[in-house]
């Protein structure tokens, strides 16, 4: 079987598929061959046609993403510079001449700062899940462990007296990105801290565990980080909404947020070939997990 283009003594191309078999005499001596040949020129006109379209789509709409990226970095500085002038300026009237104001202009104040940093950090988080989207992640052997325990070393809202987060034995290696991980962590435990009934210490609880394969065994390929919560829990009609973007399950007076943490959270395993999920019960805390696949 052979198809490739062919040239007629006109110079013109005509594409051709074509089969060729040897004849053989009755003795079972070779006498020639036979080819047969059909003309497809307009089947393969039109595929090199579809390829020039969608490479020049493609390019197209790279383009158009990089213009975008842009447009949203640009827009995010924009935006968030009136915003630091706001919460500074609120900050100072609060500072220097909250005692010759009423209480209703002092709350009005604590309410713009409130608003302005609630702002401020939903235009972070959408620049975050923008470059993590975007930005090259290459895959490697990772060490969840020590990055794990240097998110919490990091953080002091995870740290006593204001949360008891524990690592239990040891996170075995995984195939993964060290950046795109520690955003998993980050966000899994910054929730585990945050959604938590004021009179409740938080207390979250790390731990890996082997996938448990068809047959009862463990499955030696994949790996799953649990982070466990002593926090509010979540109703069963509302676990289809926790991985959405901006997704609120909760009003914002009650839990500060902006709705992107666990898109963040999904997205990153995705990118690195992983998969999210969770389990959670009201008032019974919730345990989310991220399944990675074992190194070679």
């Amino acid at each position: 079987m052979d198809e490739r283009w062919h040239r007629r003594k006109g110079d013109d191309r005509f594409f051709v598929s074509g089969t060729m078999r040897p004849l053989l005499g009755a003795d079972g001596e070779l006498r020639g061959f036979l080819k047969m040949a059909r003309d497809i020129t307009p089947r393969e006109e039109e595929k090199e046609l579809l390829e020039k379209t969608v490479s020049e789509r493609t390019a197209e709409l790279r383009e158009t993403v990089q213009e975008l990226e842009s447009f949203s970095y640009s827009v995010a500085h924009d935006l968030r510079a009136p915003l630091r002038s706001m919460q500074g300026y609120a900050s100072f009237l609060l500072e220097e001449s909250a005692s010759k104001l009423g209480s209703e202009e002092v709350g009005y104040l604590r309410q713009i700062a409130r608003s302005a940093s609630r702002l401020d950090a939903l235009i972070r988080d959408v620049l975050n899940y923008t470059r993590m989207a975007r930005a090259h992640a290459p895959l490697g052997t990772i060490d969840p462990d020590q990055l794990t325990r240097d998110v919490i070393t990091s953080y002091p809202q995870f740290q006593p007296p204001n949360a008891e987060v524990a690592v239990q034995g040891n996170l075995p290696p995984v195939l993964g990105n060290a950046a795109l991980f520690t955003q998993c962590v980050s966000n899994l435990i910054g929730n585990a801290v945050k959604f938590v009934p004021k009179e409740r210490p938080p207390k979250i609880t790390i731990w890996a565990e082997s996938l448990k394969s068809s047959d009862g065994g463990r499955d030696e390929r994949a790996v799953r980080v649990c982070v466990r919560d002593n926090g509010i829990g979540i109703a069963p009609e509302h676990h289809d909404r926790v991985f959405r973007m901006f997704e609120r399950l909760r009003p914002a007076q009650e839990f500060e947020g902006t709705g992107i943490g666990l898109t963040i959270v999904r997205k990153a395993a995705e990118r690195m070939g992983g998969r999210v999920g969770f389990e959670s019960m009201p008032g019974n805390g919730s345990t989310f997990w991220v399944e990675l696949q074992k190194p070679e």
